[in-house]
Order: structure tokens, then C-alpha cells, then sequence
């Protein structure tokens, strides 16, 4: 059983890359993505927010492999609420997408990165 527990505490913590943890960022784990068009009908707009500053945002994709990037920027929001909680809301552009192409992609930094849906 020991063993057991070992294996799988060791399975779990390898699994996960700790060396893109930013020290003293409680939450840069990018959360509640959305995609929109943007200017141009082969342009998609893709916002996320974190609770923590992540100093970049970037989104990385391609066709079946993620071997392009853009780089978008970030702004803090304050809601209007009695605690004033704030968040960081990240907005990038991808431009110039193909028609009738499936993309992959994800979104964040080299602190944490989301899932990896398709446009």
C-alpha cells in the first residue's frame, strides 16, 4: 500500500511542470476563456482573466501542432462589488486565420496554461 501511494505521489508531481510556477503567484492559472471575432471575419479575439498579474498573455496555436504565438496585454478590472475584488483580463488576437481550418491552441503564460481547446 505504501508503495502504492509513493508511486502515485510521484506520478503526480512529475507530471506537472513546477519550474513554470512563478514564486509568490497565488493564482496565474488562466480561467473563464472565451473567443470572439475580431476586426476581420478571419480574425478571433480570445480573452481570459486571472486573479493574479501574469505580466504577459499570450496564446500559442496551429494547425494540429502549437507552432505559432501572439502576444496580447492585460488590464486590471476592479468590480464594483463591496469587497472590490480585482482580476487581470487578457486579450489577444490571432490574425489571419485560414478558412474552413482547425486550429488547437491554449492560452496563458509561463506560469500556468489552459486547456487545449479548438477554434
Amino acid at each position: 500500500m505504501k508503495l502504492f501511494i509513493i508511486s502515485l505521489l510521484l506520478g503526480l508531481s512529475s507530471a506537472r511542470d513546477f519550474s513554470k510556477v512563478r514564486l509568490g503567484c497565488g493564482d496565474c492559472q488562466p480561467q473563464q476563456v472565451h473567443i470572439a471575432f475580431g476586426e476581420k471575419v478571419n480574425d478571433i479575439v480570445v480573452t481570459w482573466s486571472t486573479f493574479d498579474d501574469t505580466v504577459e498573455s499570450i496564446v500559442e496555436y496551429g494547425e494540429g501542432v502549437m507552432d505559432q504565438q501572439s502576444k496580447g496585454s492585460s488590464k486590471r478590472f476592479v468590480d464594483g462589488g463591496l469587497l472590490k475584488r480585482s482580476q487581470y483580463i487578457h486579450t489577444v488576437t490571432l490574425r489571419d486565420l485560414k478558412f474552413n481550418t482547425s486550429y488547437v491552441y491554449h492560452v496563458g503564460s509561463v506560469y500556468g496554461w489552459s486547456d487545449q481547446p479548438r477554434i
